[in-house]
């Protein structure tokens, strides 16, 4: 049997040491994995939304939906990178959703905010730690407590729509650049409660 040479045996020994850093974080990346497909689908689903609410004259409906959808850019950023820091990829399916009038557009995203911040994202947290994922177990307690947030936002605009219409809705949104937290102003924030970001980084909506 020939030896291998120098330059081989680093691979085999690269690819060895791969798929062994793989197989540590196996139940990692499929929560990864999941979390992409649920911020990629929910980016989606709110930009519809936004589009839909505008088309109907709830301009300031448009503009929160307009902030989560980018919010959930920003944790699916997050989890990206920590899937990469684990050497992994992934390129989600892309979504499509259509508007629905405005009530319905609210309950529904209010129902997926609940389903993460109850069900998805704590087992996502759990399987991380378990694993020693630091950066994925942090991606997924960002999202978590935005997520948390954003379906506090959607339950006090539902109200708000039904008691006053559009015009009873905050006209502005401020975005956390780092883990996606969404707040209205006025707020004496110096920093996000969530990740410690400057708030004079947040981004207006």
């Amino acid at each position: 049997m020939k030896k291998l040479g120098l330059w081989a045996t680093l691979l085999v020994v690269a690819a060895l040491a791969g798929g062994s850093c793989h197989r540590d974080y196996e139940k990692t990346f499929a929560a990864l994995e999941e979390a992409i497909v649920g911020e990629s689908n929910a980016m989606a689903k709110y930009t519809a939304y936004a589009e839909k609410s505008a088309a109907e004259g709830h301009v300031n409906l448009a503009r929160l939906f307009t902030a989560v959808a980018a919010a959930e850019a920003i944790h699916l950023d997050n989890h990206m990178a920590a899937l990469a820091a684990l050497g992994g990829t992934y390129d989600p399916p892309a979504p499509h959703f259509d508007g629905q009038i405005a009530a319905r557009n609210i309950e529904d995203a209010l129902h997926g905010e609940i389903y993460e911040t109850d069900e998805m994202f704590p087992r996502l947290v759990r399987v991380a730690r378990t694993e020693k994922a630091e950066q994925a177990a942090q991606s997924f307690q960002w999202a978590l407590e935005a997520e948390a947030n954003h379906a506090v936002l959607f339950s006090q605009t539902l109200e708000a729509l039904s008691a006053g219409g559009d015009s009873a809705l905050t006209t502005e949104w401020h975005v956390c650049p780092t883990c996606g937290n969404v707040l209205a102003p006025p707020n004496d924030l110096t920093a996000c409660k969530i990740c410690d970001t400057a708030a004079a980084e947040f981004i207006v909506y």
